[in-house]
């Protein structure tokens, strides 16, 4: 299922019925001004597979840290993106582009524009771990994913959990 999402920030001339047939989405949900119900809403409702649909990025927040939340969200449920004006999806290849997403905007350095150039993809086991590694690590301290089930994830040993653990907070 395709979920739109949009926050109107000013209500001039917004047509709901071409945005939800621009994004071909199969339910919208608008928040004005800086309310958040309707993307918890969205959230909530969406299950494995769906789609989030935005036209950009800046649609769920301006705030980077708010924007990563919600991708670890969508992650965690299984569920896809797809970014209009930064012309990103991540129904091909969740968990790289998500991995991918989730690194950059933890490395912008207080830039609330998020922009993304055109690269191909490289393949690095390490860097693909480490960024795996800490969108778990987040999800972990927040108390939405078990020790074990991160290890897990992670494929190592509670004993290499615990030291990946200790030198990421002692760094």
């Amino acid at each position: 299922m395709r979920l739109a999402y949009k926050r109107i920030r000013n209500n001039t001339g917004f047509d709901l019925q071409e945005f939800a047939d621009n994004l071909e989405a199969d339910k919208t949900f608008i928040d004005q001004g800086s309310s958040d119900d309707q993307l918890m809403e969205l959230l909530r409702y969406g299950m494995e597979n769906d789609v989030m649909v935005v036209e950009s990025l800046n649609d769920i927040s301006e705030v980077n840290q708010k924007v990563m939340d919600v991708l670890q969200h969508l992650a965690m449920k299984n569920m896809y993106i797809e970014a209009r004006k930064e012309n990103l999806s991540t129904a091909s290849d969740t968990g790289n582009v998500m991995n991918f997403i989730l690194s950059m905007m933890g490395h912008l350095d207080g830039k609330e524009e998020i922009t993304y150039a055109n690269a191909p993809e490289e393949k690095h086991e390490d860097t693909d771990k480490e960024g795996l590694f800490k969108q778990l690590y987040h999800q972990y301290k927040s108390g939405h994913l078990s020790p074990v089930a991160f290890r897990k994830k992670l494929h190592v040993t509670r004993e290499e959990l615990e030291r990946m653990i200790d030198e990421y907070e002692n760094y």
